[in-house]
């Protein structure tokens, strides 16, 4: 039996046309339809598990949409899950804490809409596409491609909210490039044991501290039921008295 490339669409702006490209209102086919390239693609399947703009997810979407991923990737030779950027990072990581597979899972997704001049959805889409069908990109684990750079999804954060090129991975650069079609790998990175939750319905705030801070945030933080408490210190570790 064929082994496909799976094409998951959720959203985001990639997925967003008209004047407002205020909500995703493009399916699945259409995305596709919009690069050509992608007819010569053997068994590609496209499927829509959620159409909302990314800043809308809430943890358990992610585990949906990650789950998903992995479900494909057990059947087929590549993933490819179109997602929006605002929370692209935080889906990925953990769709890549979960996974244990050989077949690459790619996000990919778009900074300007569908409709607008210079989309830059469908190019990304043709890249991702490229990764999650070649062989080369076996044993990756999960990456983000965007502007033809590939990063792993563990150390890819956005870094430009506007740009083009708007994900880097500050700690390590990207692991490999794709230009025309061509995927090259420079560096695979580093993979953990599959670790797979059941939910994630902790409530864990993330709390920053600043100059000046006096804790109001923390103490509000720990009397509100939470169950864990992430602070976002200053420097390497610093916090005032």
């Amino acid at each position: 039996m064929p082994r496909p490339v799976t094409i998951l669409t959720t959203g985001g702006t990639i997925a967003m046309s008209g004047d407002t490209h205020a909500m995703p209102s493009v399916d699945g086919a259409a995305l596709v339809a919009a690069v050509p390239s992608l007819a010569a693609v053997p068994d590609l399947e496209v499927e829509s598990i959620c159409e909302v703009a990314s800043a809308h997810l809430d943890t358990p979407d992610a585990l949906f949409i990650a789950e998903a991923a992995l479900r494909h990737a057990e059947r087929g030779r590549g993933v490819v899950v179109t997602h929006g950027t605002d929370t692209m990072e935080e889906t990925a990581y953990l769709t890549d804490v979960m996974y244990g597979g050989d077949p690459p899972i790619v996000f990919t997704g778009a900074i300007r809409p569908a409709s607008a001049p210079g989309a830059d959805g469908p190019a990304n889409l043709a890249d991702a596409v490229a990764l999650a069908a070649s062989i080369g990109g076996g044993g990756l684990g999960v990456t983000v491609v965007f502007a033809g750079r590939i990063h792993a999804a563990r150390y890819v954060r956005k870094v430009d909210s506007t740009a083009a090129e708007p994900f880097g991975s500050p700690h390590g650069g990207a692991i490999g490039v794709i230009h025309e079609g061509r995927v090259n790998i420079g560096t695979f990175p580093v993979r953990r044991p599959p670790v797979v939750p059941d939910h994630l319905d902790l409530r864990v705030p993330i709390t920053p501290t600043w100059l000046g801070d006096d804790g109001a945030l923390i103490r509000a933080a720990l009397a509100d039921d939470a169950q864990g408490l992430v602070v976002v210190t200053l420097g390497a570790g610093h916090l005032g008295p």
